[in-house]
């Protein structure tokens, strides 16, 4: 694996010696830059992937650094509420340093933070790929090759049940108050040692910002708190999940969808010599193109809307195709506009796959779940097709080859 130290770039199994260094950014910056000037870059030049592994404090600052110790990795992100980074990581442990338990060098919930770089000229570009939460290790021993192999999650695992969760006492949200209190209640709650779970700012869909708790929330002790995190999200038709810089974000993306508002980050072109052919599949199982959602009755009146597929781009529009409806019953809804956006949700997450791609690529650290992309692969049958990002799954290594998971926007149903 790549790695960097004092100005030098060096591959750290073998200490060899890769590039000099004079100046650090981060990828922001990378991004600001014109689609041309990207792709001369990263497929006229050679490029350099680095890597550094970081371990945390409590609060998310830097401890130290053990990027010498990783041998290799994989990382995977994938769109979904709830949990969207894994990562899994071997590090040397010829000394015998790397020990689980209370006091020791490895233990439950230890915070890890991967940084993911590329070299072009004398510049080294950081993008920072998540915080992540260590779930269990596994010692193995080959002759004198030692090793310790961690299976890591990003700080969902704080509400899930996967390296925390669970709740205490009885929680009781009421309703009428700010929906993003209720988040911040939660988030930021005290972990019996004076110290809040997650003390990175939560950051929430300013669309919702002065939406309330229709409801009073219940939860019995021994429960996940990410129920309570998805259940009201789920009233918002918001996603909730932690994203690369290690924050819970409360985001809706059906405007996005709407809009069709994903600028392109890249395109891919038949004849790349660091691309495979696509793969393209064609999935309707589970699919229904209208969508009907019954809300709570007040007064003797049912709130309730309708989504339907009328894009004449999709297979599976109500115009050319046959109406397969399904109806959701949420007594959680407390408006039409609630049910209305809780329709359209559904009606997005279940377009995604519907005519989705797959593909490997090489290293492209910058891409992530939800952005789009361009294909233009005419043998195919895609001519500068726009898909937005499913998955990306990738080994962290010296050859660092991307798998692809896209959905083509002409699925997109508004």
């Amino acid at each position: 694996m790549n790695i960097y130290d004092g100005g030098y770039v060096y591959e750290n199994t073998h200490n060899e010696y890769i590039a000099r260094v004079e100046h650090e950014v981060y990828f922001n910056s990378l991004l600001s830059l014109d689609m041309d000037i990207l792709v001369r870059y990263f497929k006229g030049t050679s490029v350099i992937p680095v890597f550094r592994v970081f371990v945390l404090h409590d609060d998310e600052t830097v401890d130290y650094e053990i990027s010498c110790d990783v041998i290799d990795a994989n990382l995977n992100i994938s769109y979904q509420t709830g949990q969207r980074r894994t990562m899994s990581m071997t590090l040397s442990n010829a000394d015998g340093h790397w020990i689980y338990g209370a006091r020791n060098t490895l233990w439950h919930g230890m915070r890890f933070r991967l940084d993911c770089g590329v070299v072009i000229g004398d510049t080294l570009y950081w993008q920072r790929q998540g915080v992540f939460l260590l779930q269990e290790p596994s010692h193995a021993a080959d002759g004198s090759r030692r090793t310790v192999s961690l299976t890591l999650c990003d700080k969902w695992g704080l509400w899930d049940g996967s390296v925390y969760g669970s709740t205490q006492f009885k929680t009781i949200i009421p309703a009428g108050i700010p929906m993003r209190q209720a988040f911040d209640s939660i988030i930021h709650e005290d972990d019996n040692t004076g110290k809040m779970w997650d003390e990175k700012p939560l950051r929430f869909d300013n669309e919702y910002m002065d939406t309330t708790t229709y409801y009073t929330i219940k939860q019995d002790a021994g429960q996940n708190k990410s129920e309570n995190l998805q259940s009201m999200a789920a009233t918002i038709s918001c996603d909730v999940y932690y994203d690369a810089k290690g924050c819970c974000n409360v985001a809706s993306n059906i405007s996005e969808f709407m809009n069709n508002n994903f600028p392109v980050v890249w395109r891919f072109t038949e004849g790349d010599a660091d691309c495979s052919s696509p793969t393209l599949r064609y999935n309707r199982s589970r699919y229904y193109n209208k969508i009907i959602t019954k809300g709570n009755i007040v007064n003797g009146y049912q709130f309730s809307a309708v989504a339907e597929n009328r894009n004449r781009r999709s297979l599976y529009n109500t115009i050319d195709c046959p109406i397969t409806p399904k109806v959701n019953n949420n007594t959680h809804l407390y408006s039409d506009t609630l049910c209305l956006e809780q329709s359209m949700k559904e009606m997005v997450d279940q377009s995604r796959g519907l005519l989705s791609v797959s593909l490997t690529t090489g290293y492209l650290p910058f891409l992530d779940v939800n952005q789009a992309v361009c294909l233009n692969f005419p043998s195919a049958g895609i001519n500068d097709g726009v898909y937005v990002i499913d998955s990306i799954s990738y080994s962290i290594g010296t050859a660092c080859t991307m798998s692809l998971s896209l959905t083509s926007n002409t699925e997109v149903i508004f």
